[in-house]
Parts: structure tokens; sequence; C-alpha cells
């Protein structure tokens, strides 16, 4: 059975997606982890209706 998936918001990731063009990159052991095991879905609500970057 594979690893439960895990929903992140992008900006937590890194991505670059905020209102005014940045990010807010969460440095979490547990984040590390999942994303080591390959469970992390990077995903911005914002971006995935359409409004652009920066806002």
């Amino acid at each position: 059975m594979a690893p439960a998936r895990v929903l992140v918001s992008a900006c937590l990731l890194g991505d670059a997606v905020r209102w005014d063009g940045g990010h807010k990159r969460l440095d979490a052991a547990v984040l590390r982890r999942w994303q080591a095991e390959g469970r992390v879905v990077g995903f911005c609500p914002e971006c995935a209706a359409g409004l652009p970057v920066p806002r």
C-alpha cells in the first residue's frame, strides 16, 4: 500500500506564488521527511483559480 499523500500549500514549499511574487518556505523536519518519501503534493489554490503572480 502506498503512503498517504499530503497536500501542502505551494508557497510553503518555496514556490514563488504569493500575492507579492514571493514564498514562505517552511523548514520543518516533518515536511522534509514527507518530501523525501515522495508524499508531498504542492498546490496553490489561487493559481489554480487563475489568479496571476504577483496579484
